[in-house]
């Protein structure tokens, strides 16, 4: 009876701590006119994000997870890693050696080489709650398609877990805004 009571309270509190790190409020925006049913591949630009003092999450850590994280949605996602390996072999540019003003401009300007849209995502952490915003943009033209705003709770911190969940929680809703305008323009057939 003891050791149930002890795997009991054990779940209870695994439970509770799941729900209360994955807790967050989130917004949706599709752009006027967005075409989002093209995308099948997606490359991660580099994050707008500085470590705060209380944060556990590096932006190394950002980066990877989101070129690893693709949760349940049938995106291809190409690391920023990758991204920047073929740009310099296109162009002859590395720009993981320029300034980040530079980087993003040469990474804008070449993106299309291997995505048909990008994600830039940004981390407004100066004080709680810690927001996430995930912006998509078309490669090639830069115009907006897709915004994801992810407000977490003031409990949260800025940690891998948090940054994995949430960019789950990003491509996993992308994924069914790209399936639902793709069941609109079938219909319309």
């Amino acid at each position: 009876m003891k050791k149930a009571s002890q795997i009991l309270l054990a779940l209870m509190i695994l439970v509770l701590s799941t729900q209360a790190a994955f807790a967050s409020t989130h917004k949706c925006t599709i752009a006027e006119g967005a075409d989002l049913t093209n995308i099948n591949k997606i490359a991660v630009g580099m994050p707008r994000y500085r470590q705060a003092k209380n944060d556990l999450l590096t932006k190394d850590e950002l980066i990877n997870t989101m070129g690893e994280s693709t949760g349940l949605s049938k995106i291809n996602v190409v690391p920023y890693s990758e991204v920047v390996k073929a740009i310099s072999n296109k162009t002859h540019i590395d720009i993981s050696n320029l300034n980040q003003r530079k980087a993003a401009d040469e990474f804008r300007k070449n993106v299309a080489i291997c995505a048909d849209a990008y994600v830039v995502t940004l981390v407004a952490n100066g004080s709680s709650p810690t927001v996430f915003f995930y912006d998509v943009y078309r490669a090639g033209t830069n115009e907006l398609l897709y915004t994801y705003e992810i407000i977490s709770e003031s409990s949260d911190y800025t940690d891998l877990r948090t940054c994995k969940a949430y960019t789950e929680e990003f491509y996993n809703n992308l994924g069914h805004a790209i399936s639902e305008q793709k069941k609109k323009a079938a219909k319309k057939k």
